[in-house]
């Protein structure tokens, strides 16, 4: 694809951004890809493997979806690196007091846990 395709393509595409409802948008997109995908998979059962159109339908089935992935992020519906949007959550909670002699030989699992009493938080890098 030239570079002039691309860039008519991402204009056009800006221009129904602008215009359009965001989910519309984003589905419509979604939607055609998926069609675009499932006719060359479908042509892809045709070709025979091992022959050249059948490793063309490969390369060019890779390369749509590497440029949907791209444009998603792109628009914002993808984080363009998924390790960044993992988020790592604690759960902090603690008691104290002394234990009464006649109950420490019957420790429950659950017996130093407060109910409601623990506080969530979060560390995002």
């Amino acid at each position: 694809m030239s570079d002039a395709l691309t860039v008519r393509t991402y204009k056009t595409i800006a221009k129904r951004v602008m215009t359009e409802d965001v989910d519309t948008t984003i589905g419509r997109l979604t939607a055609t890809h998926e069609r675009h995908m499932q006719q060359l998979e479908a042509s892809l059962q045709d070709a025979k493997p091992g022959t050249k159109g059948y490793i063309d339908h490969i390369r060019i089935l890779e390369e749509m979806e590497n440029r949907f992935t791209e444009l998603m992020q792109g628009l914002g519906v993808l984080p363009k690196n998924l390790g960044n949007s993992t988020v790592t959550k604690y759960q902090f909670s603690s008691s104290i007091g002394i234990m009464p002699e006649d109950k420490r030989d019957r420790r429950s699992v659950g017996m130093f846990t407060a109910p409601g009493r623990a506080i969530d938080g979060e560390i995002v890098e």
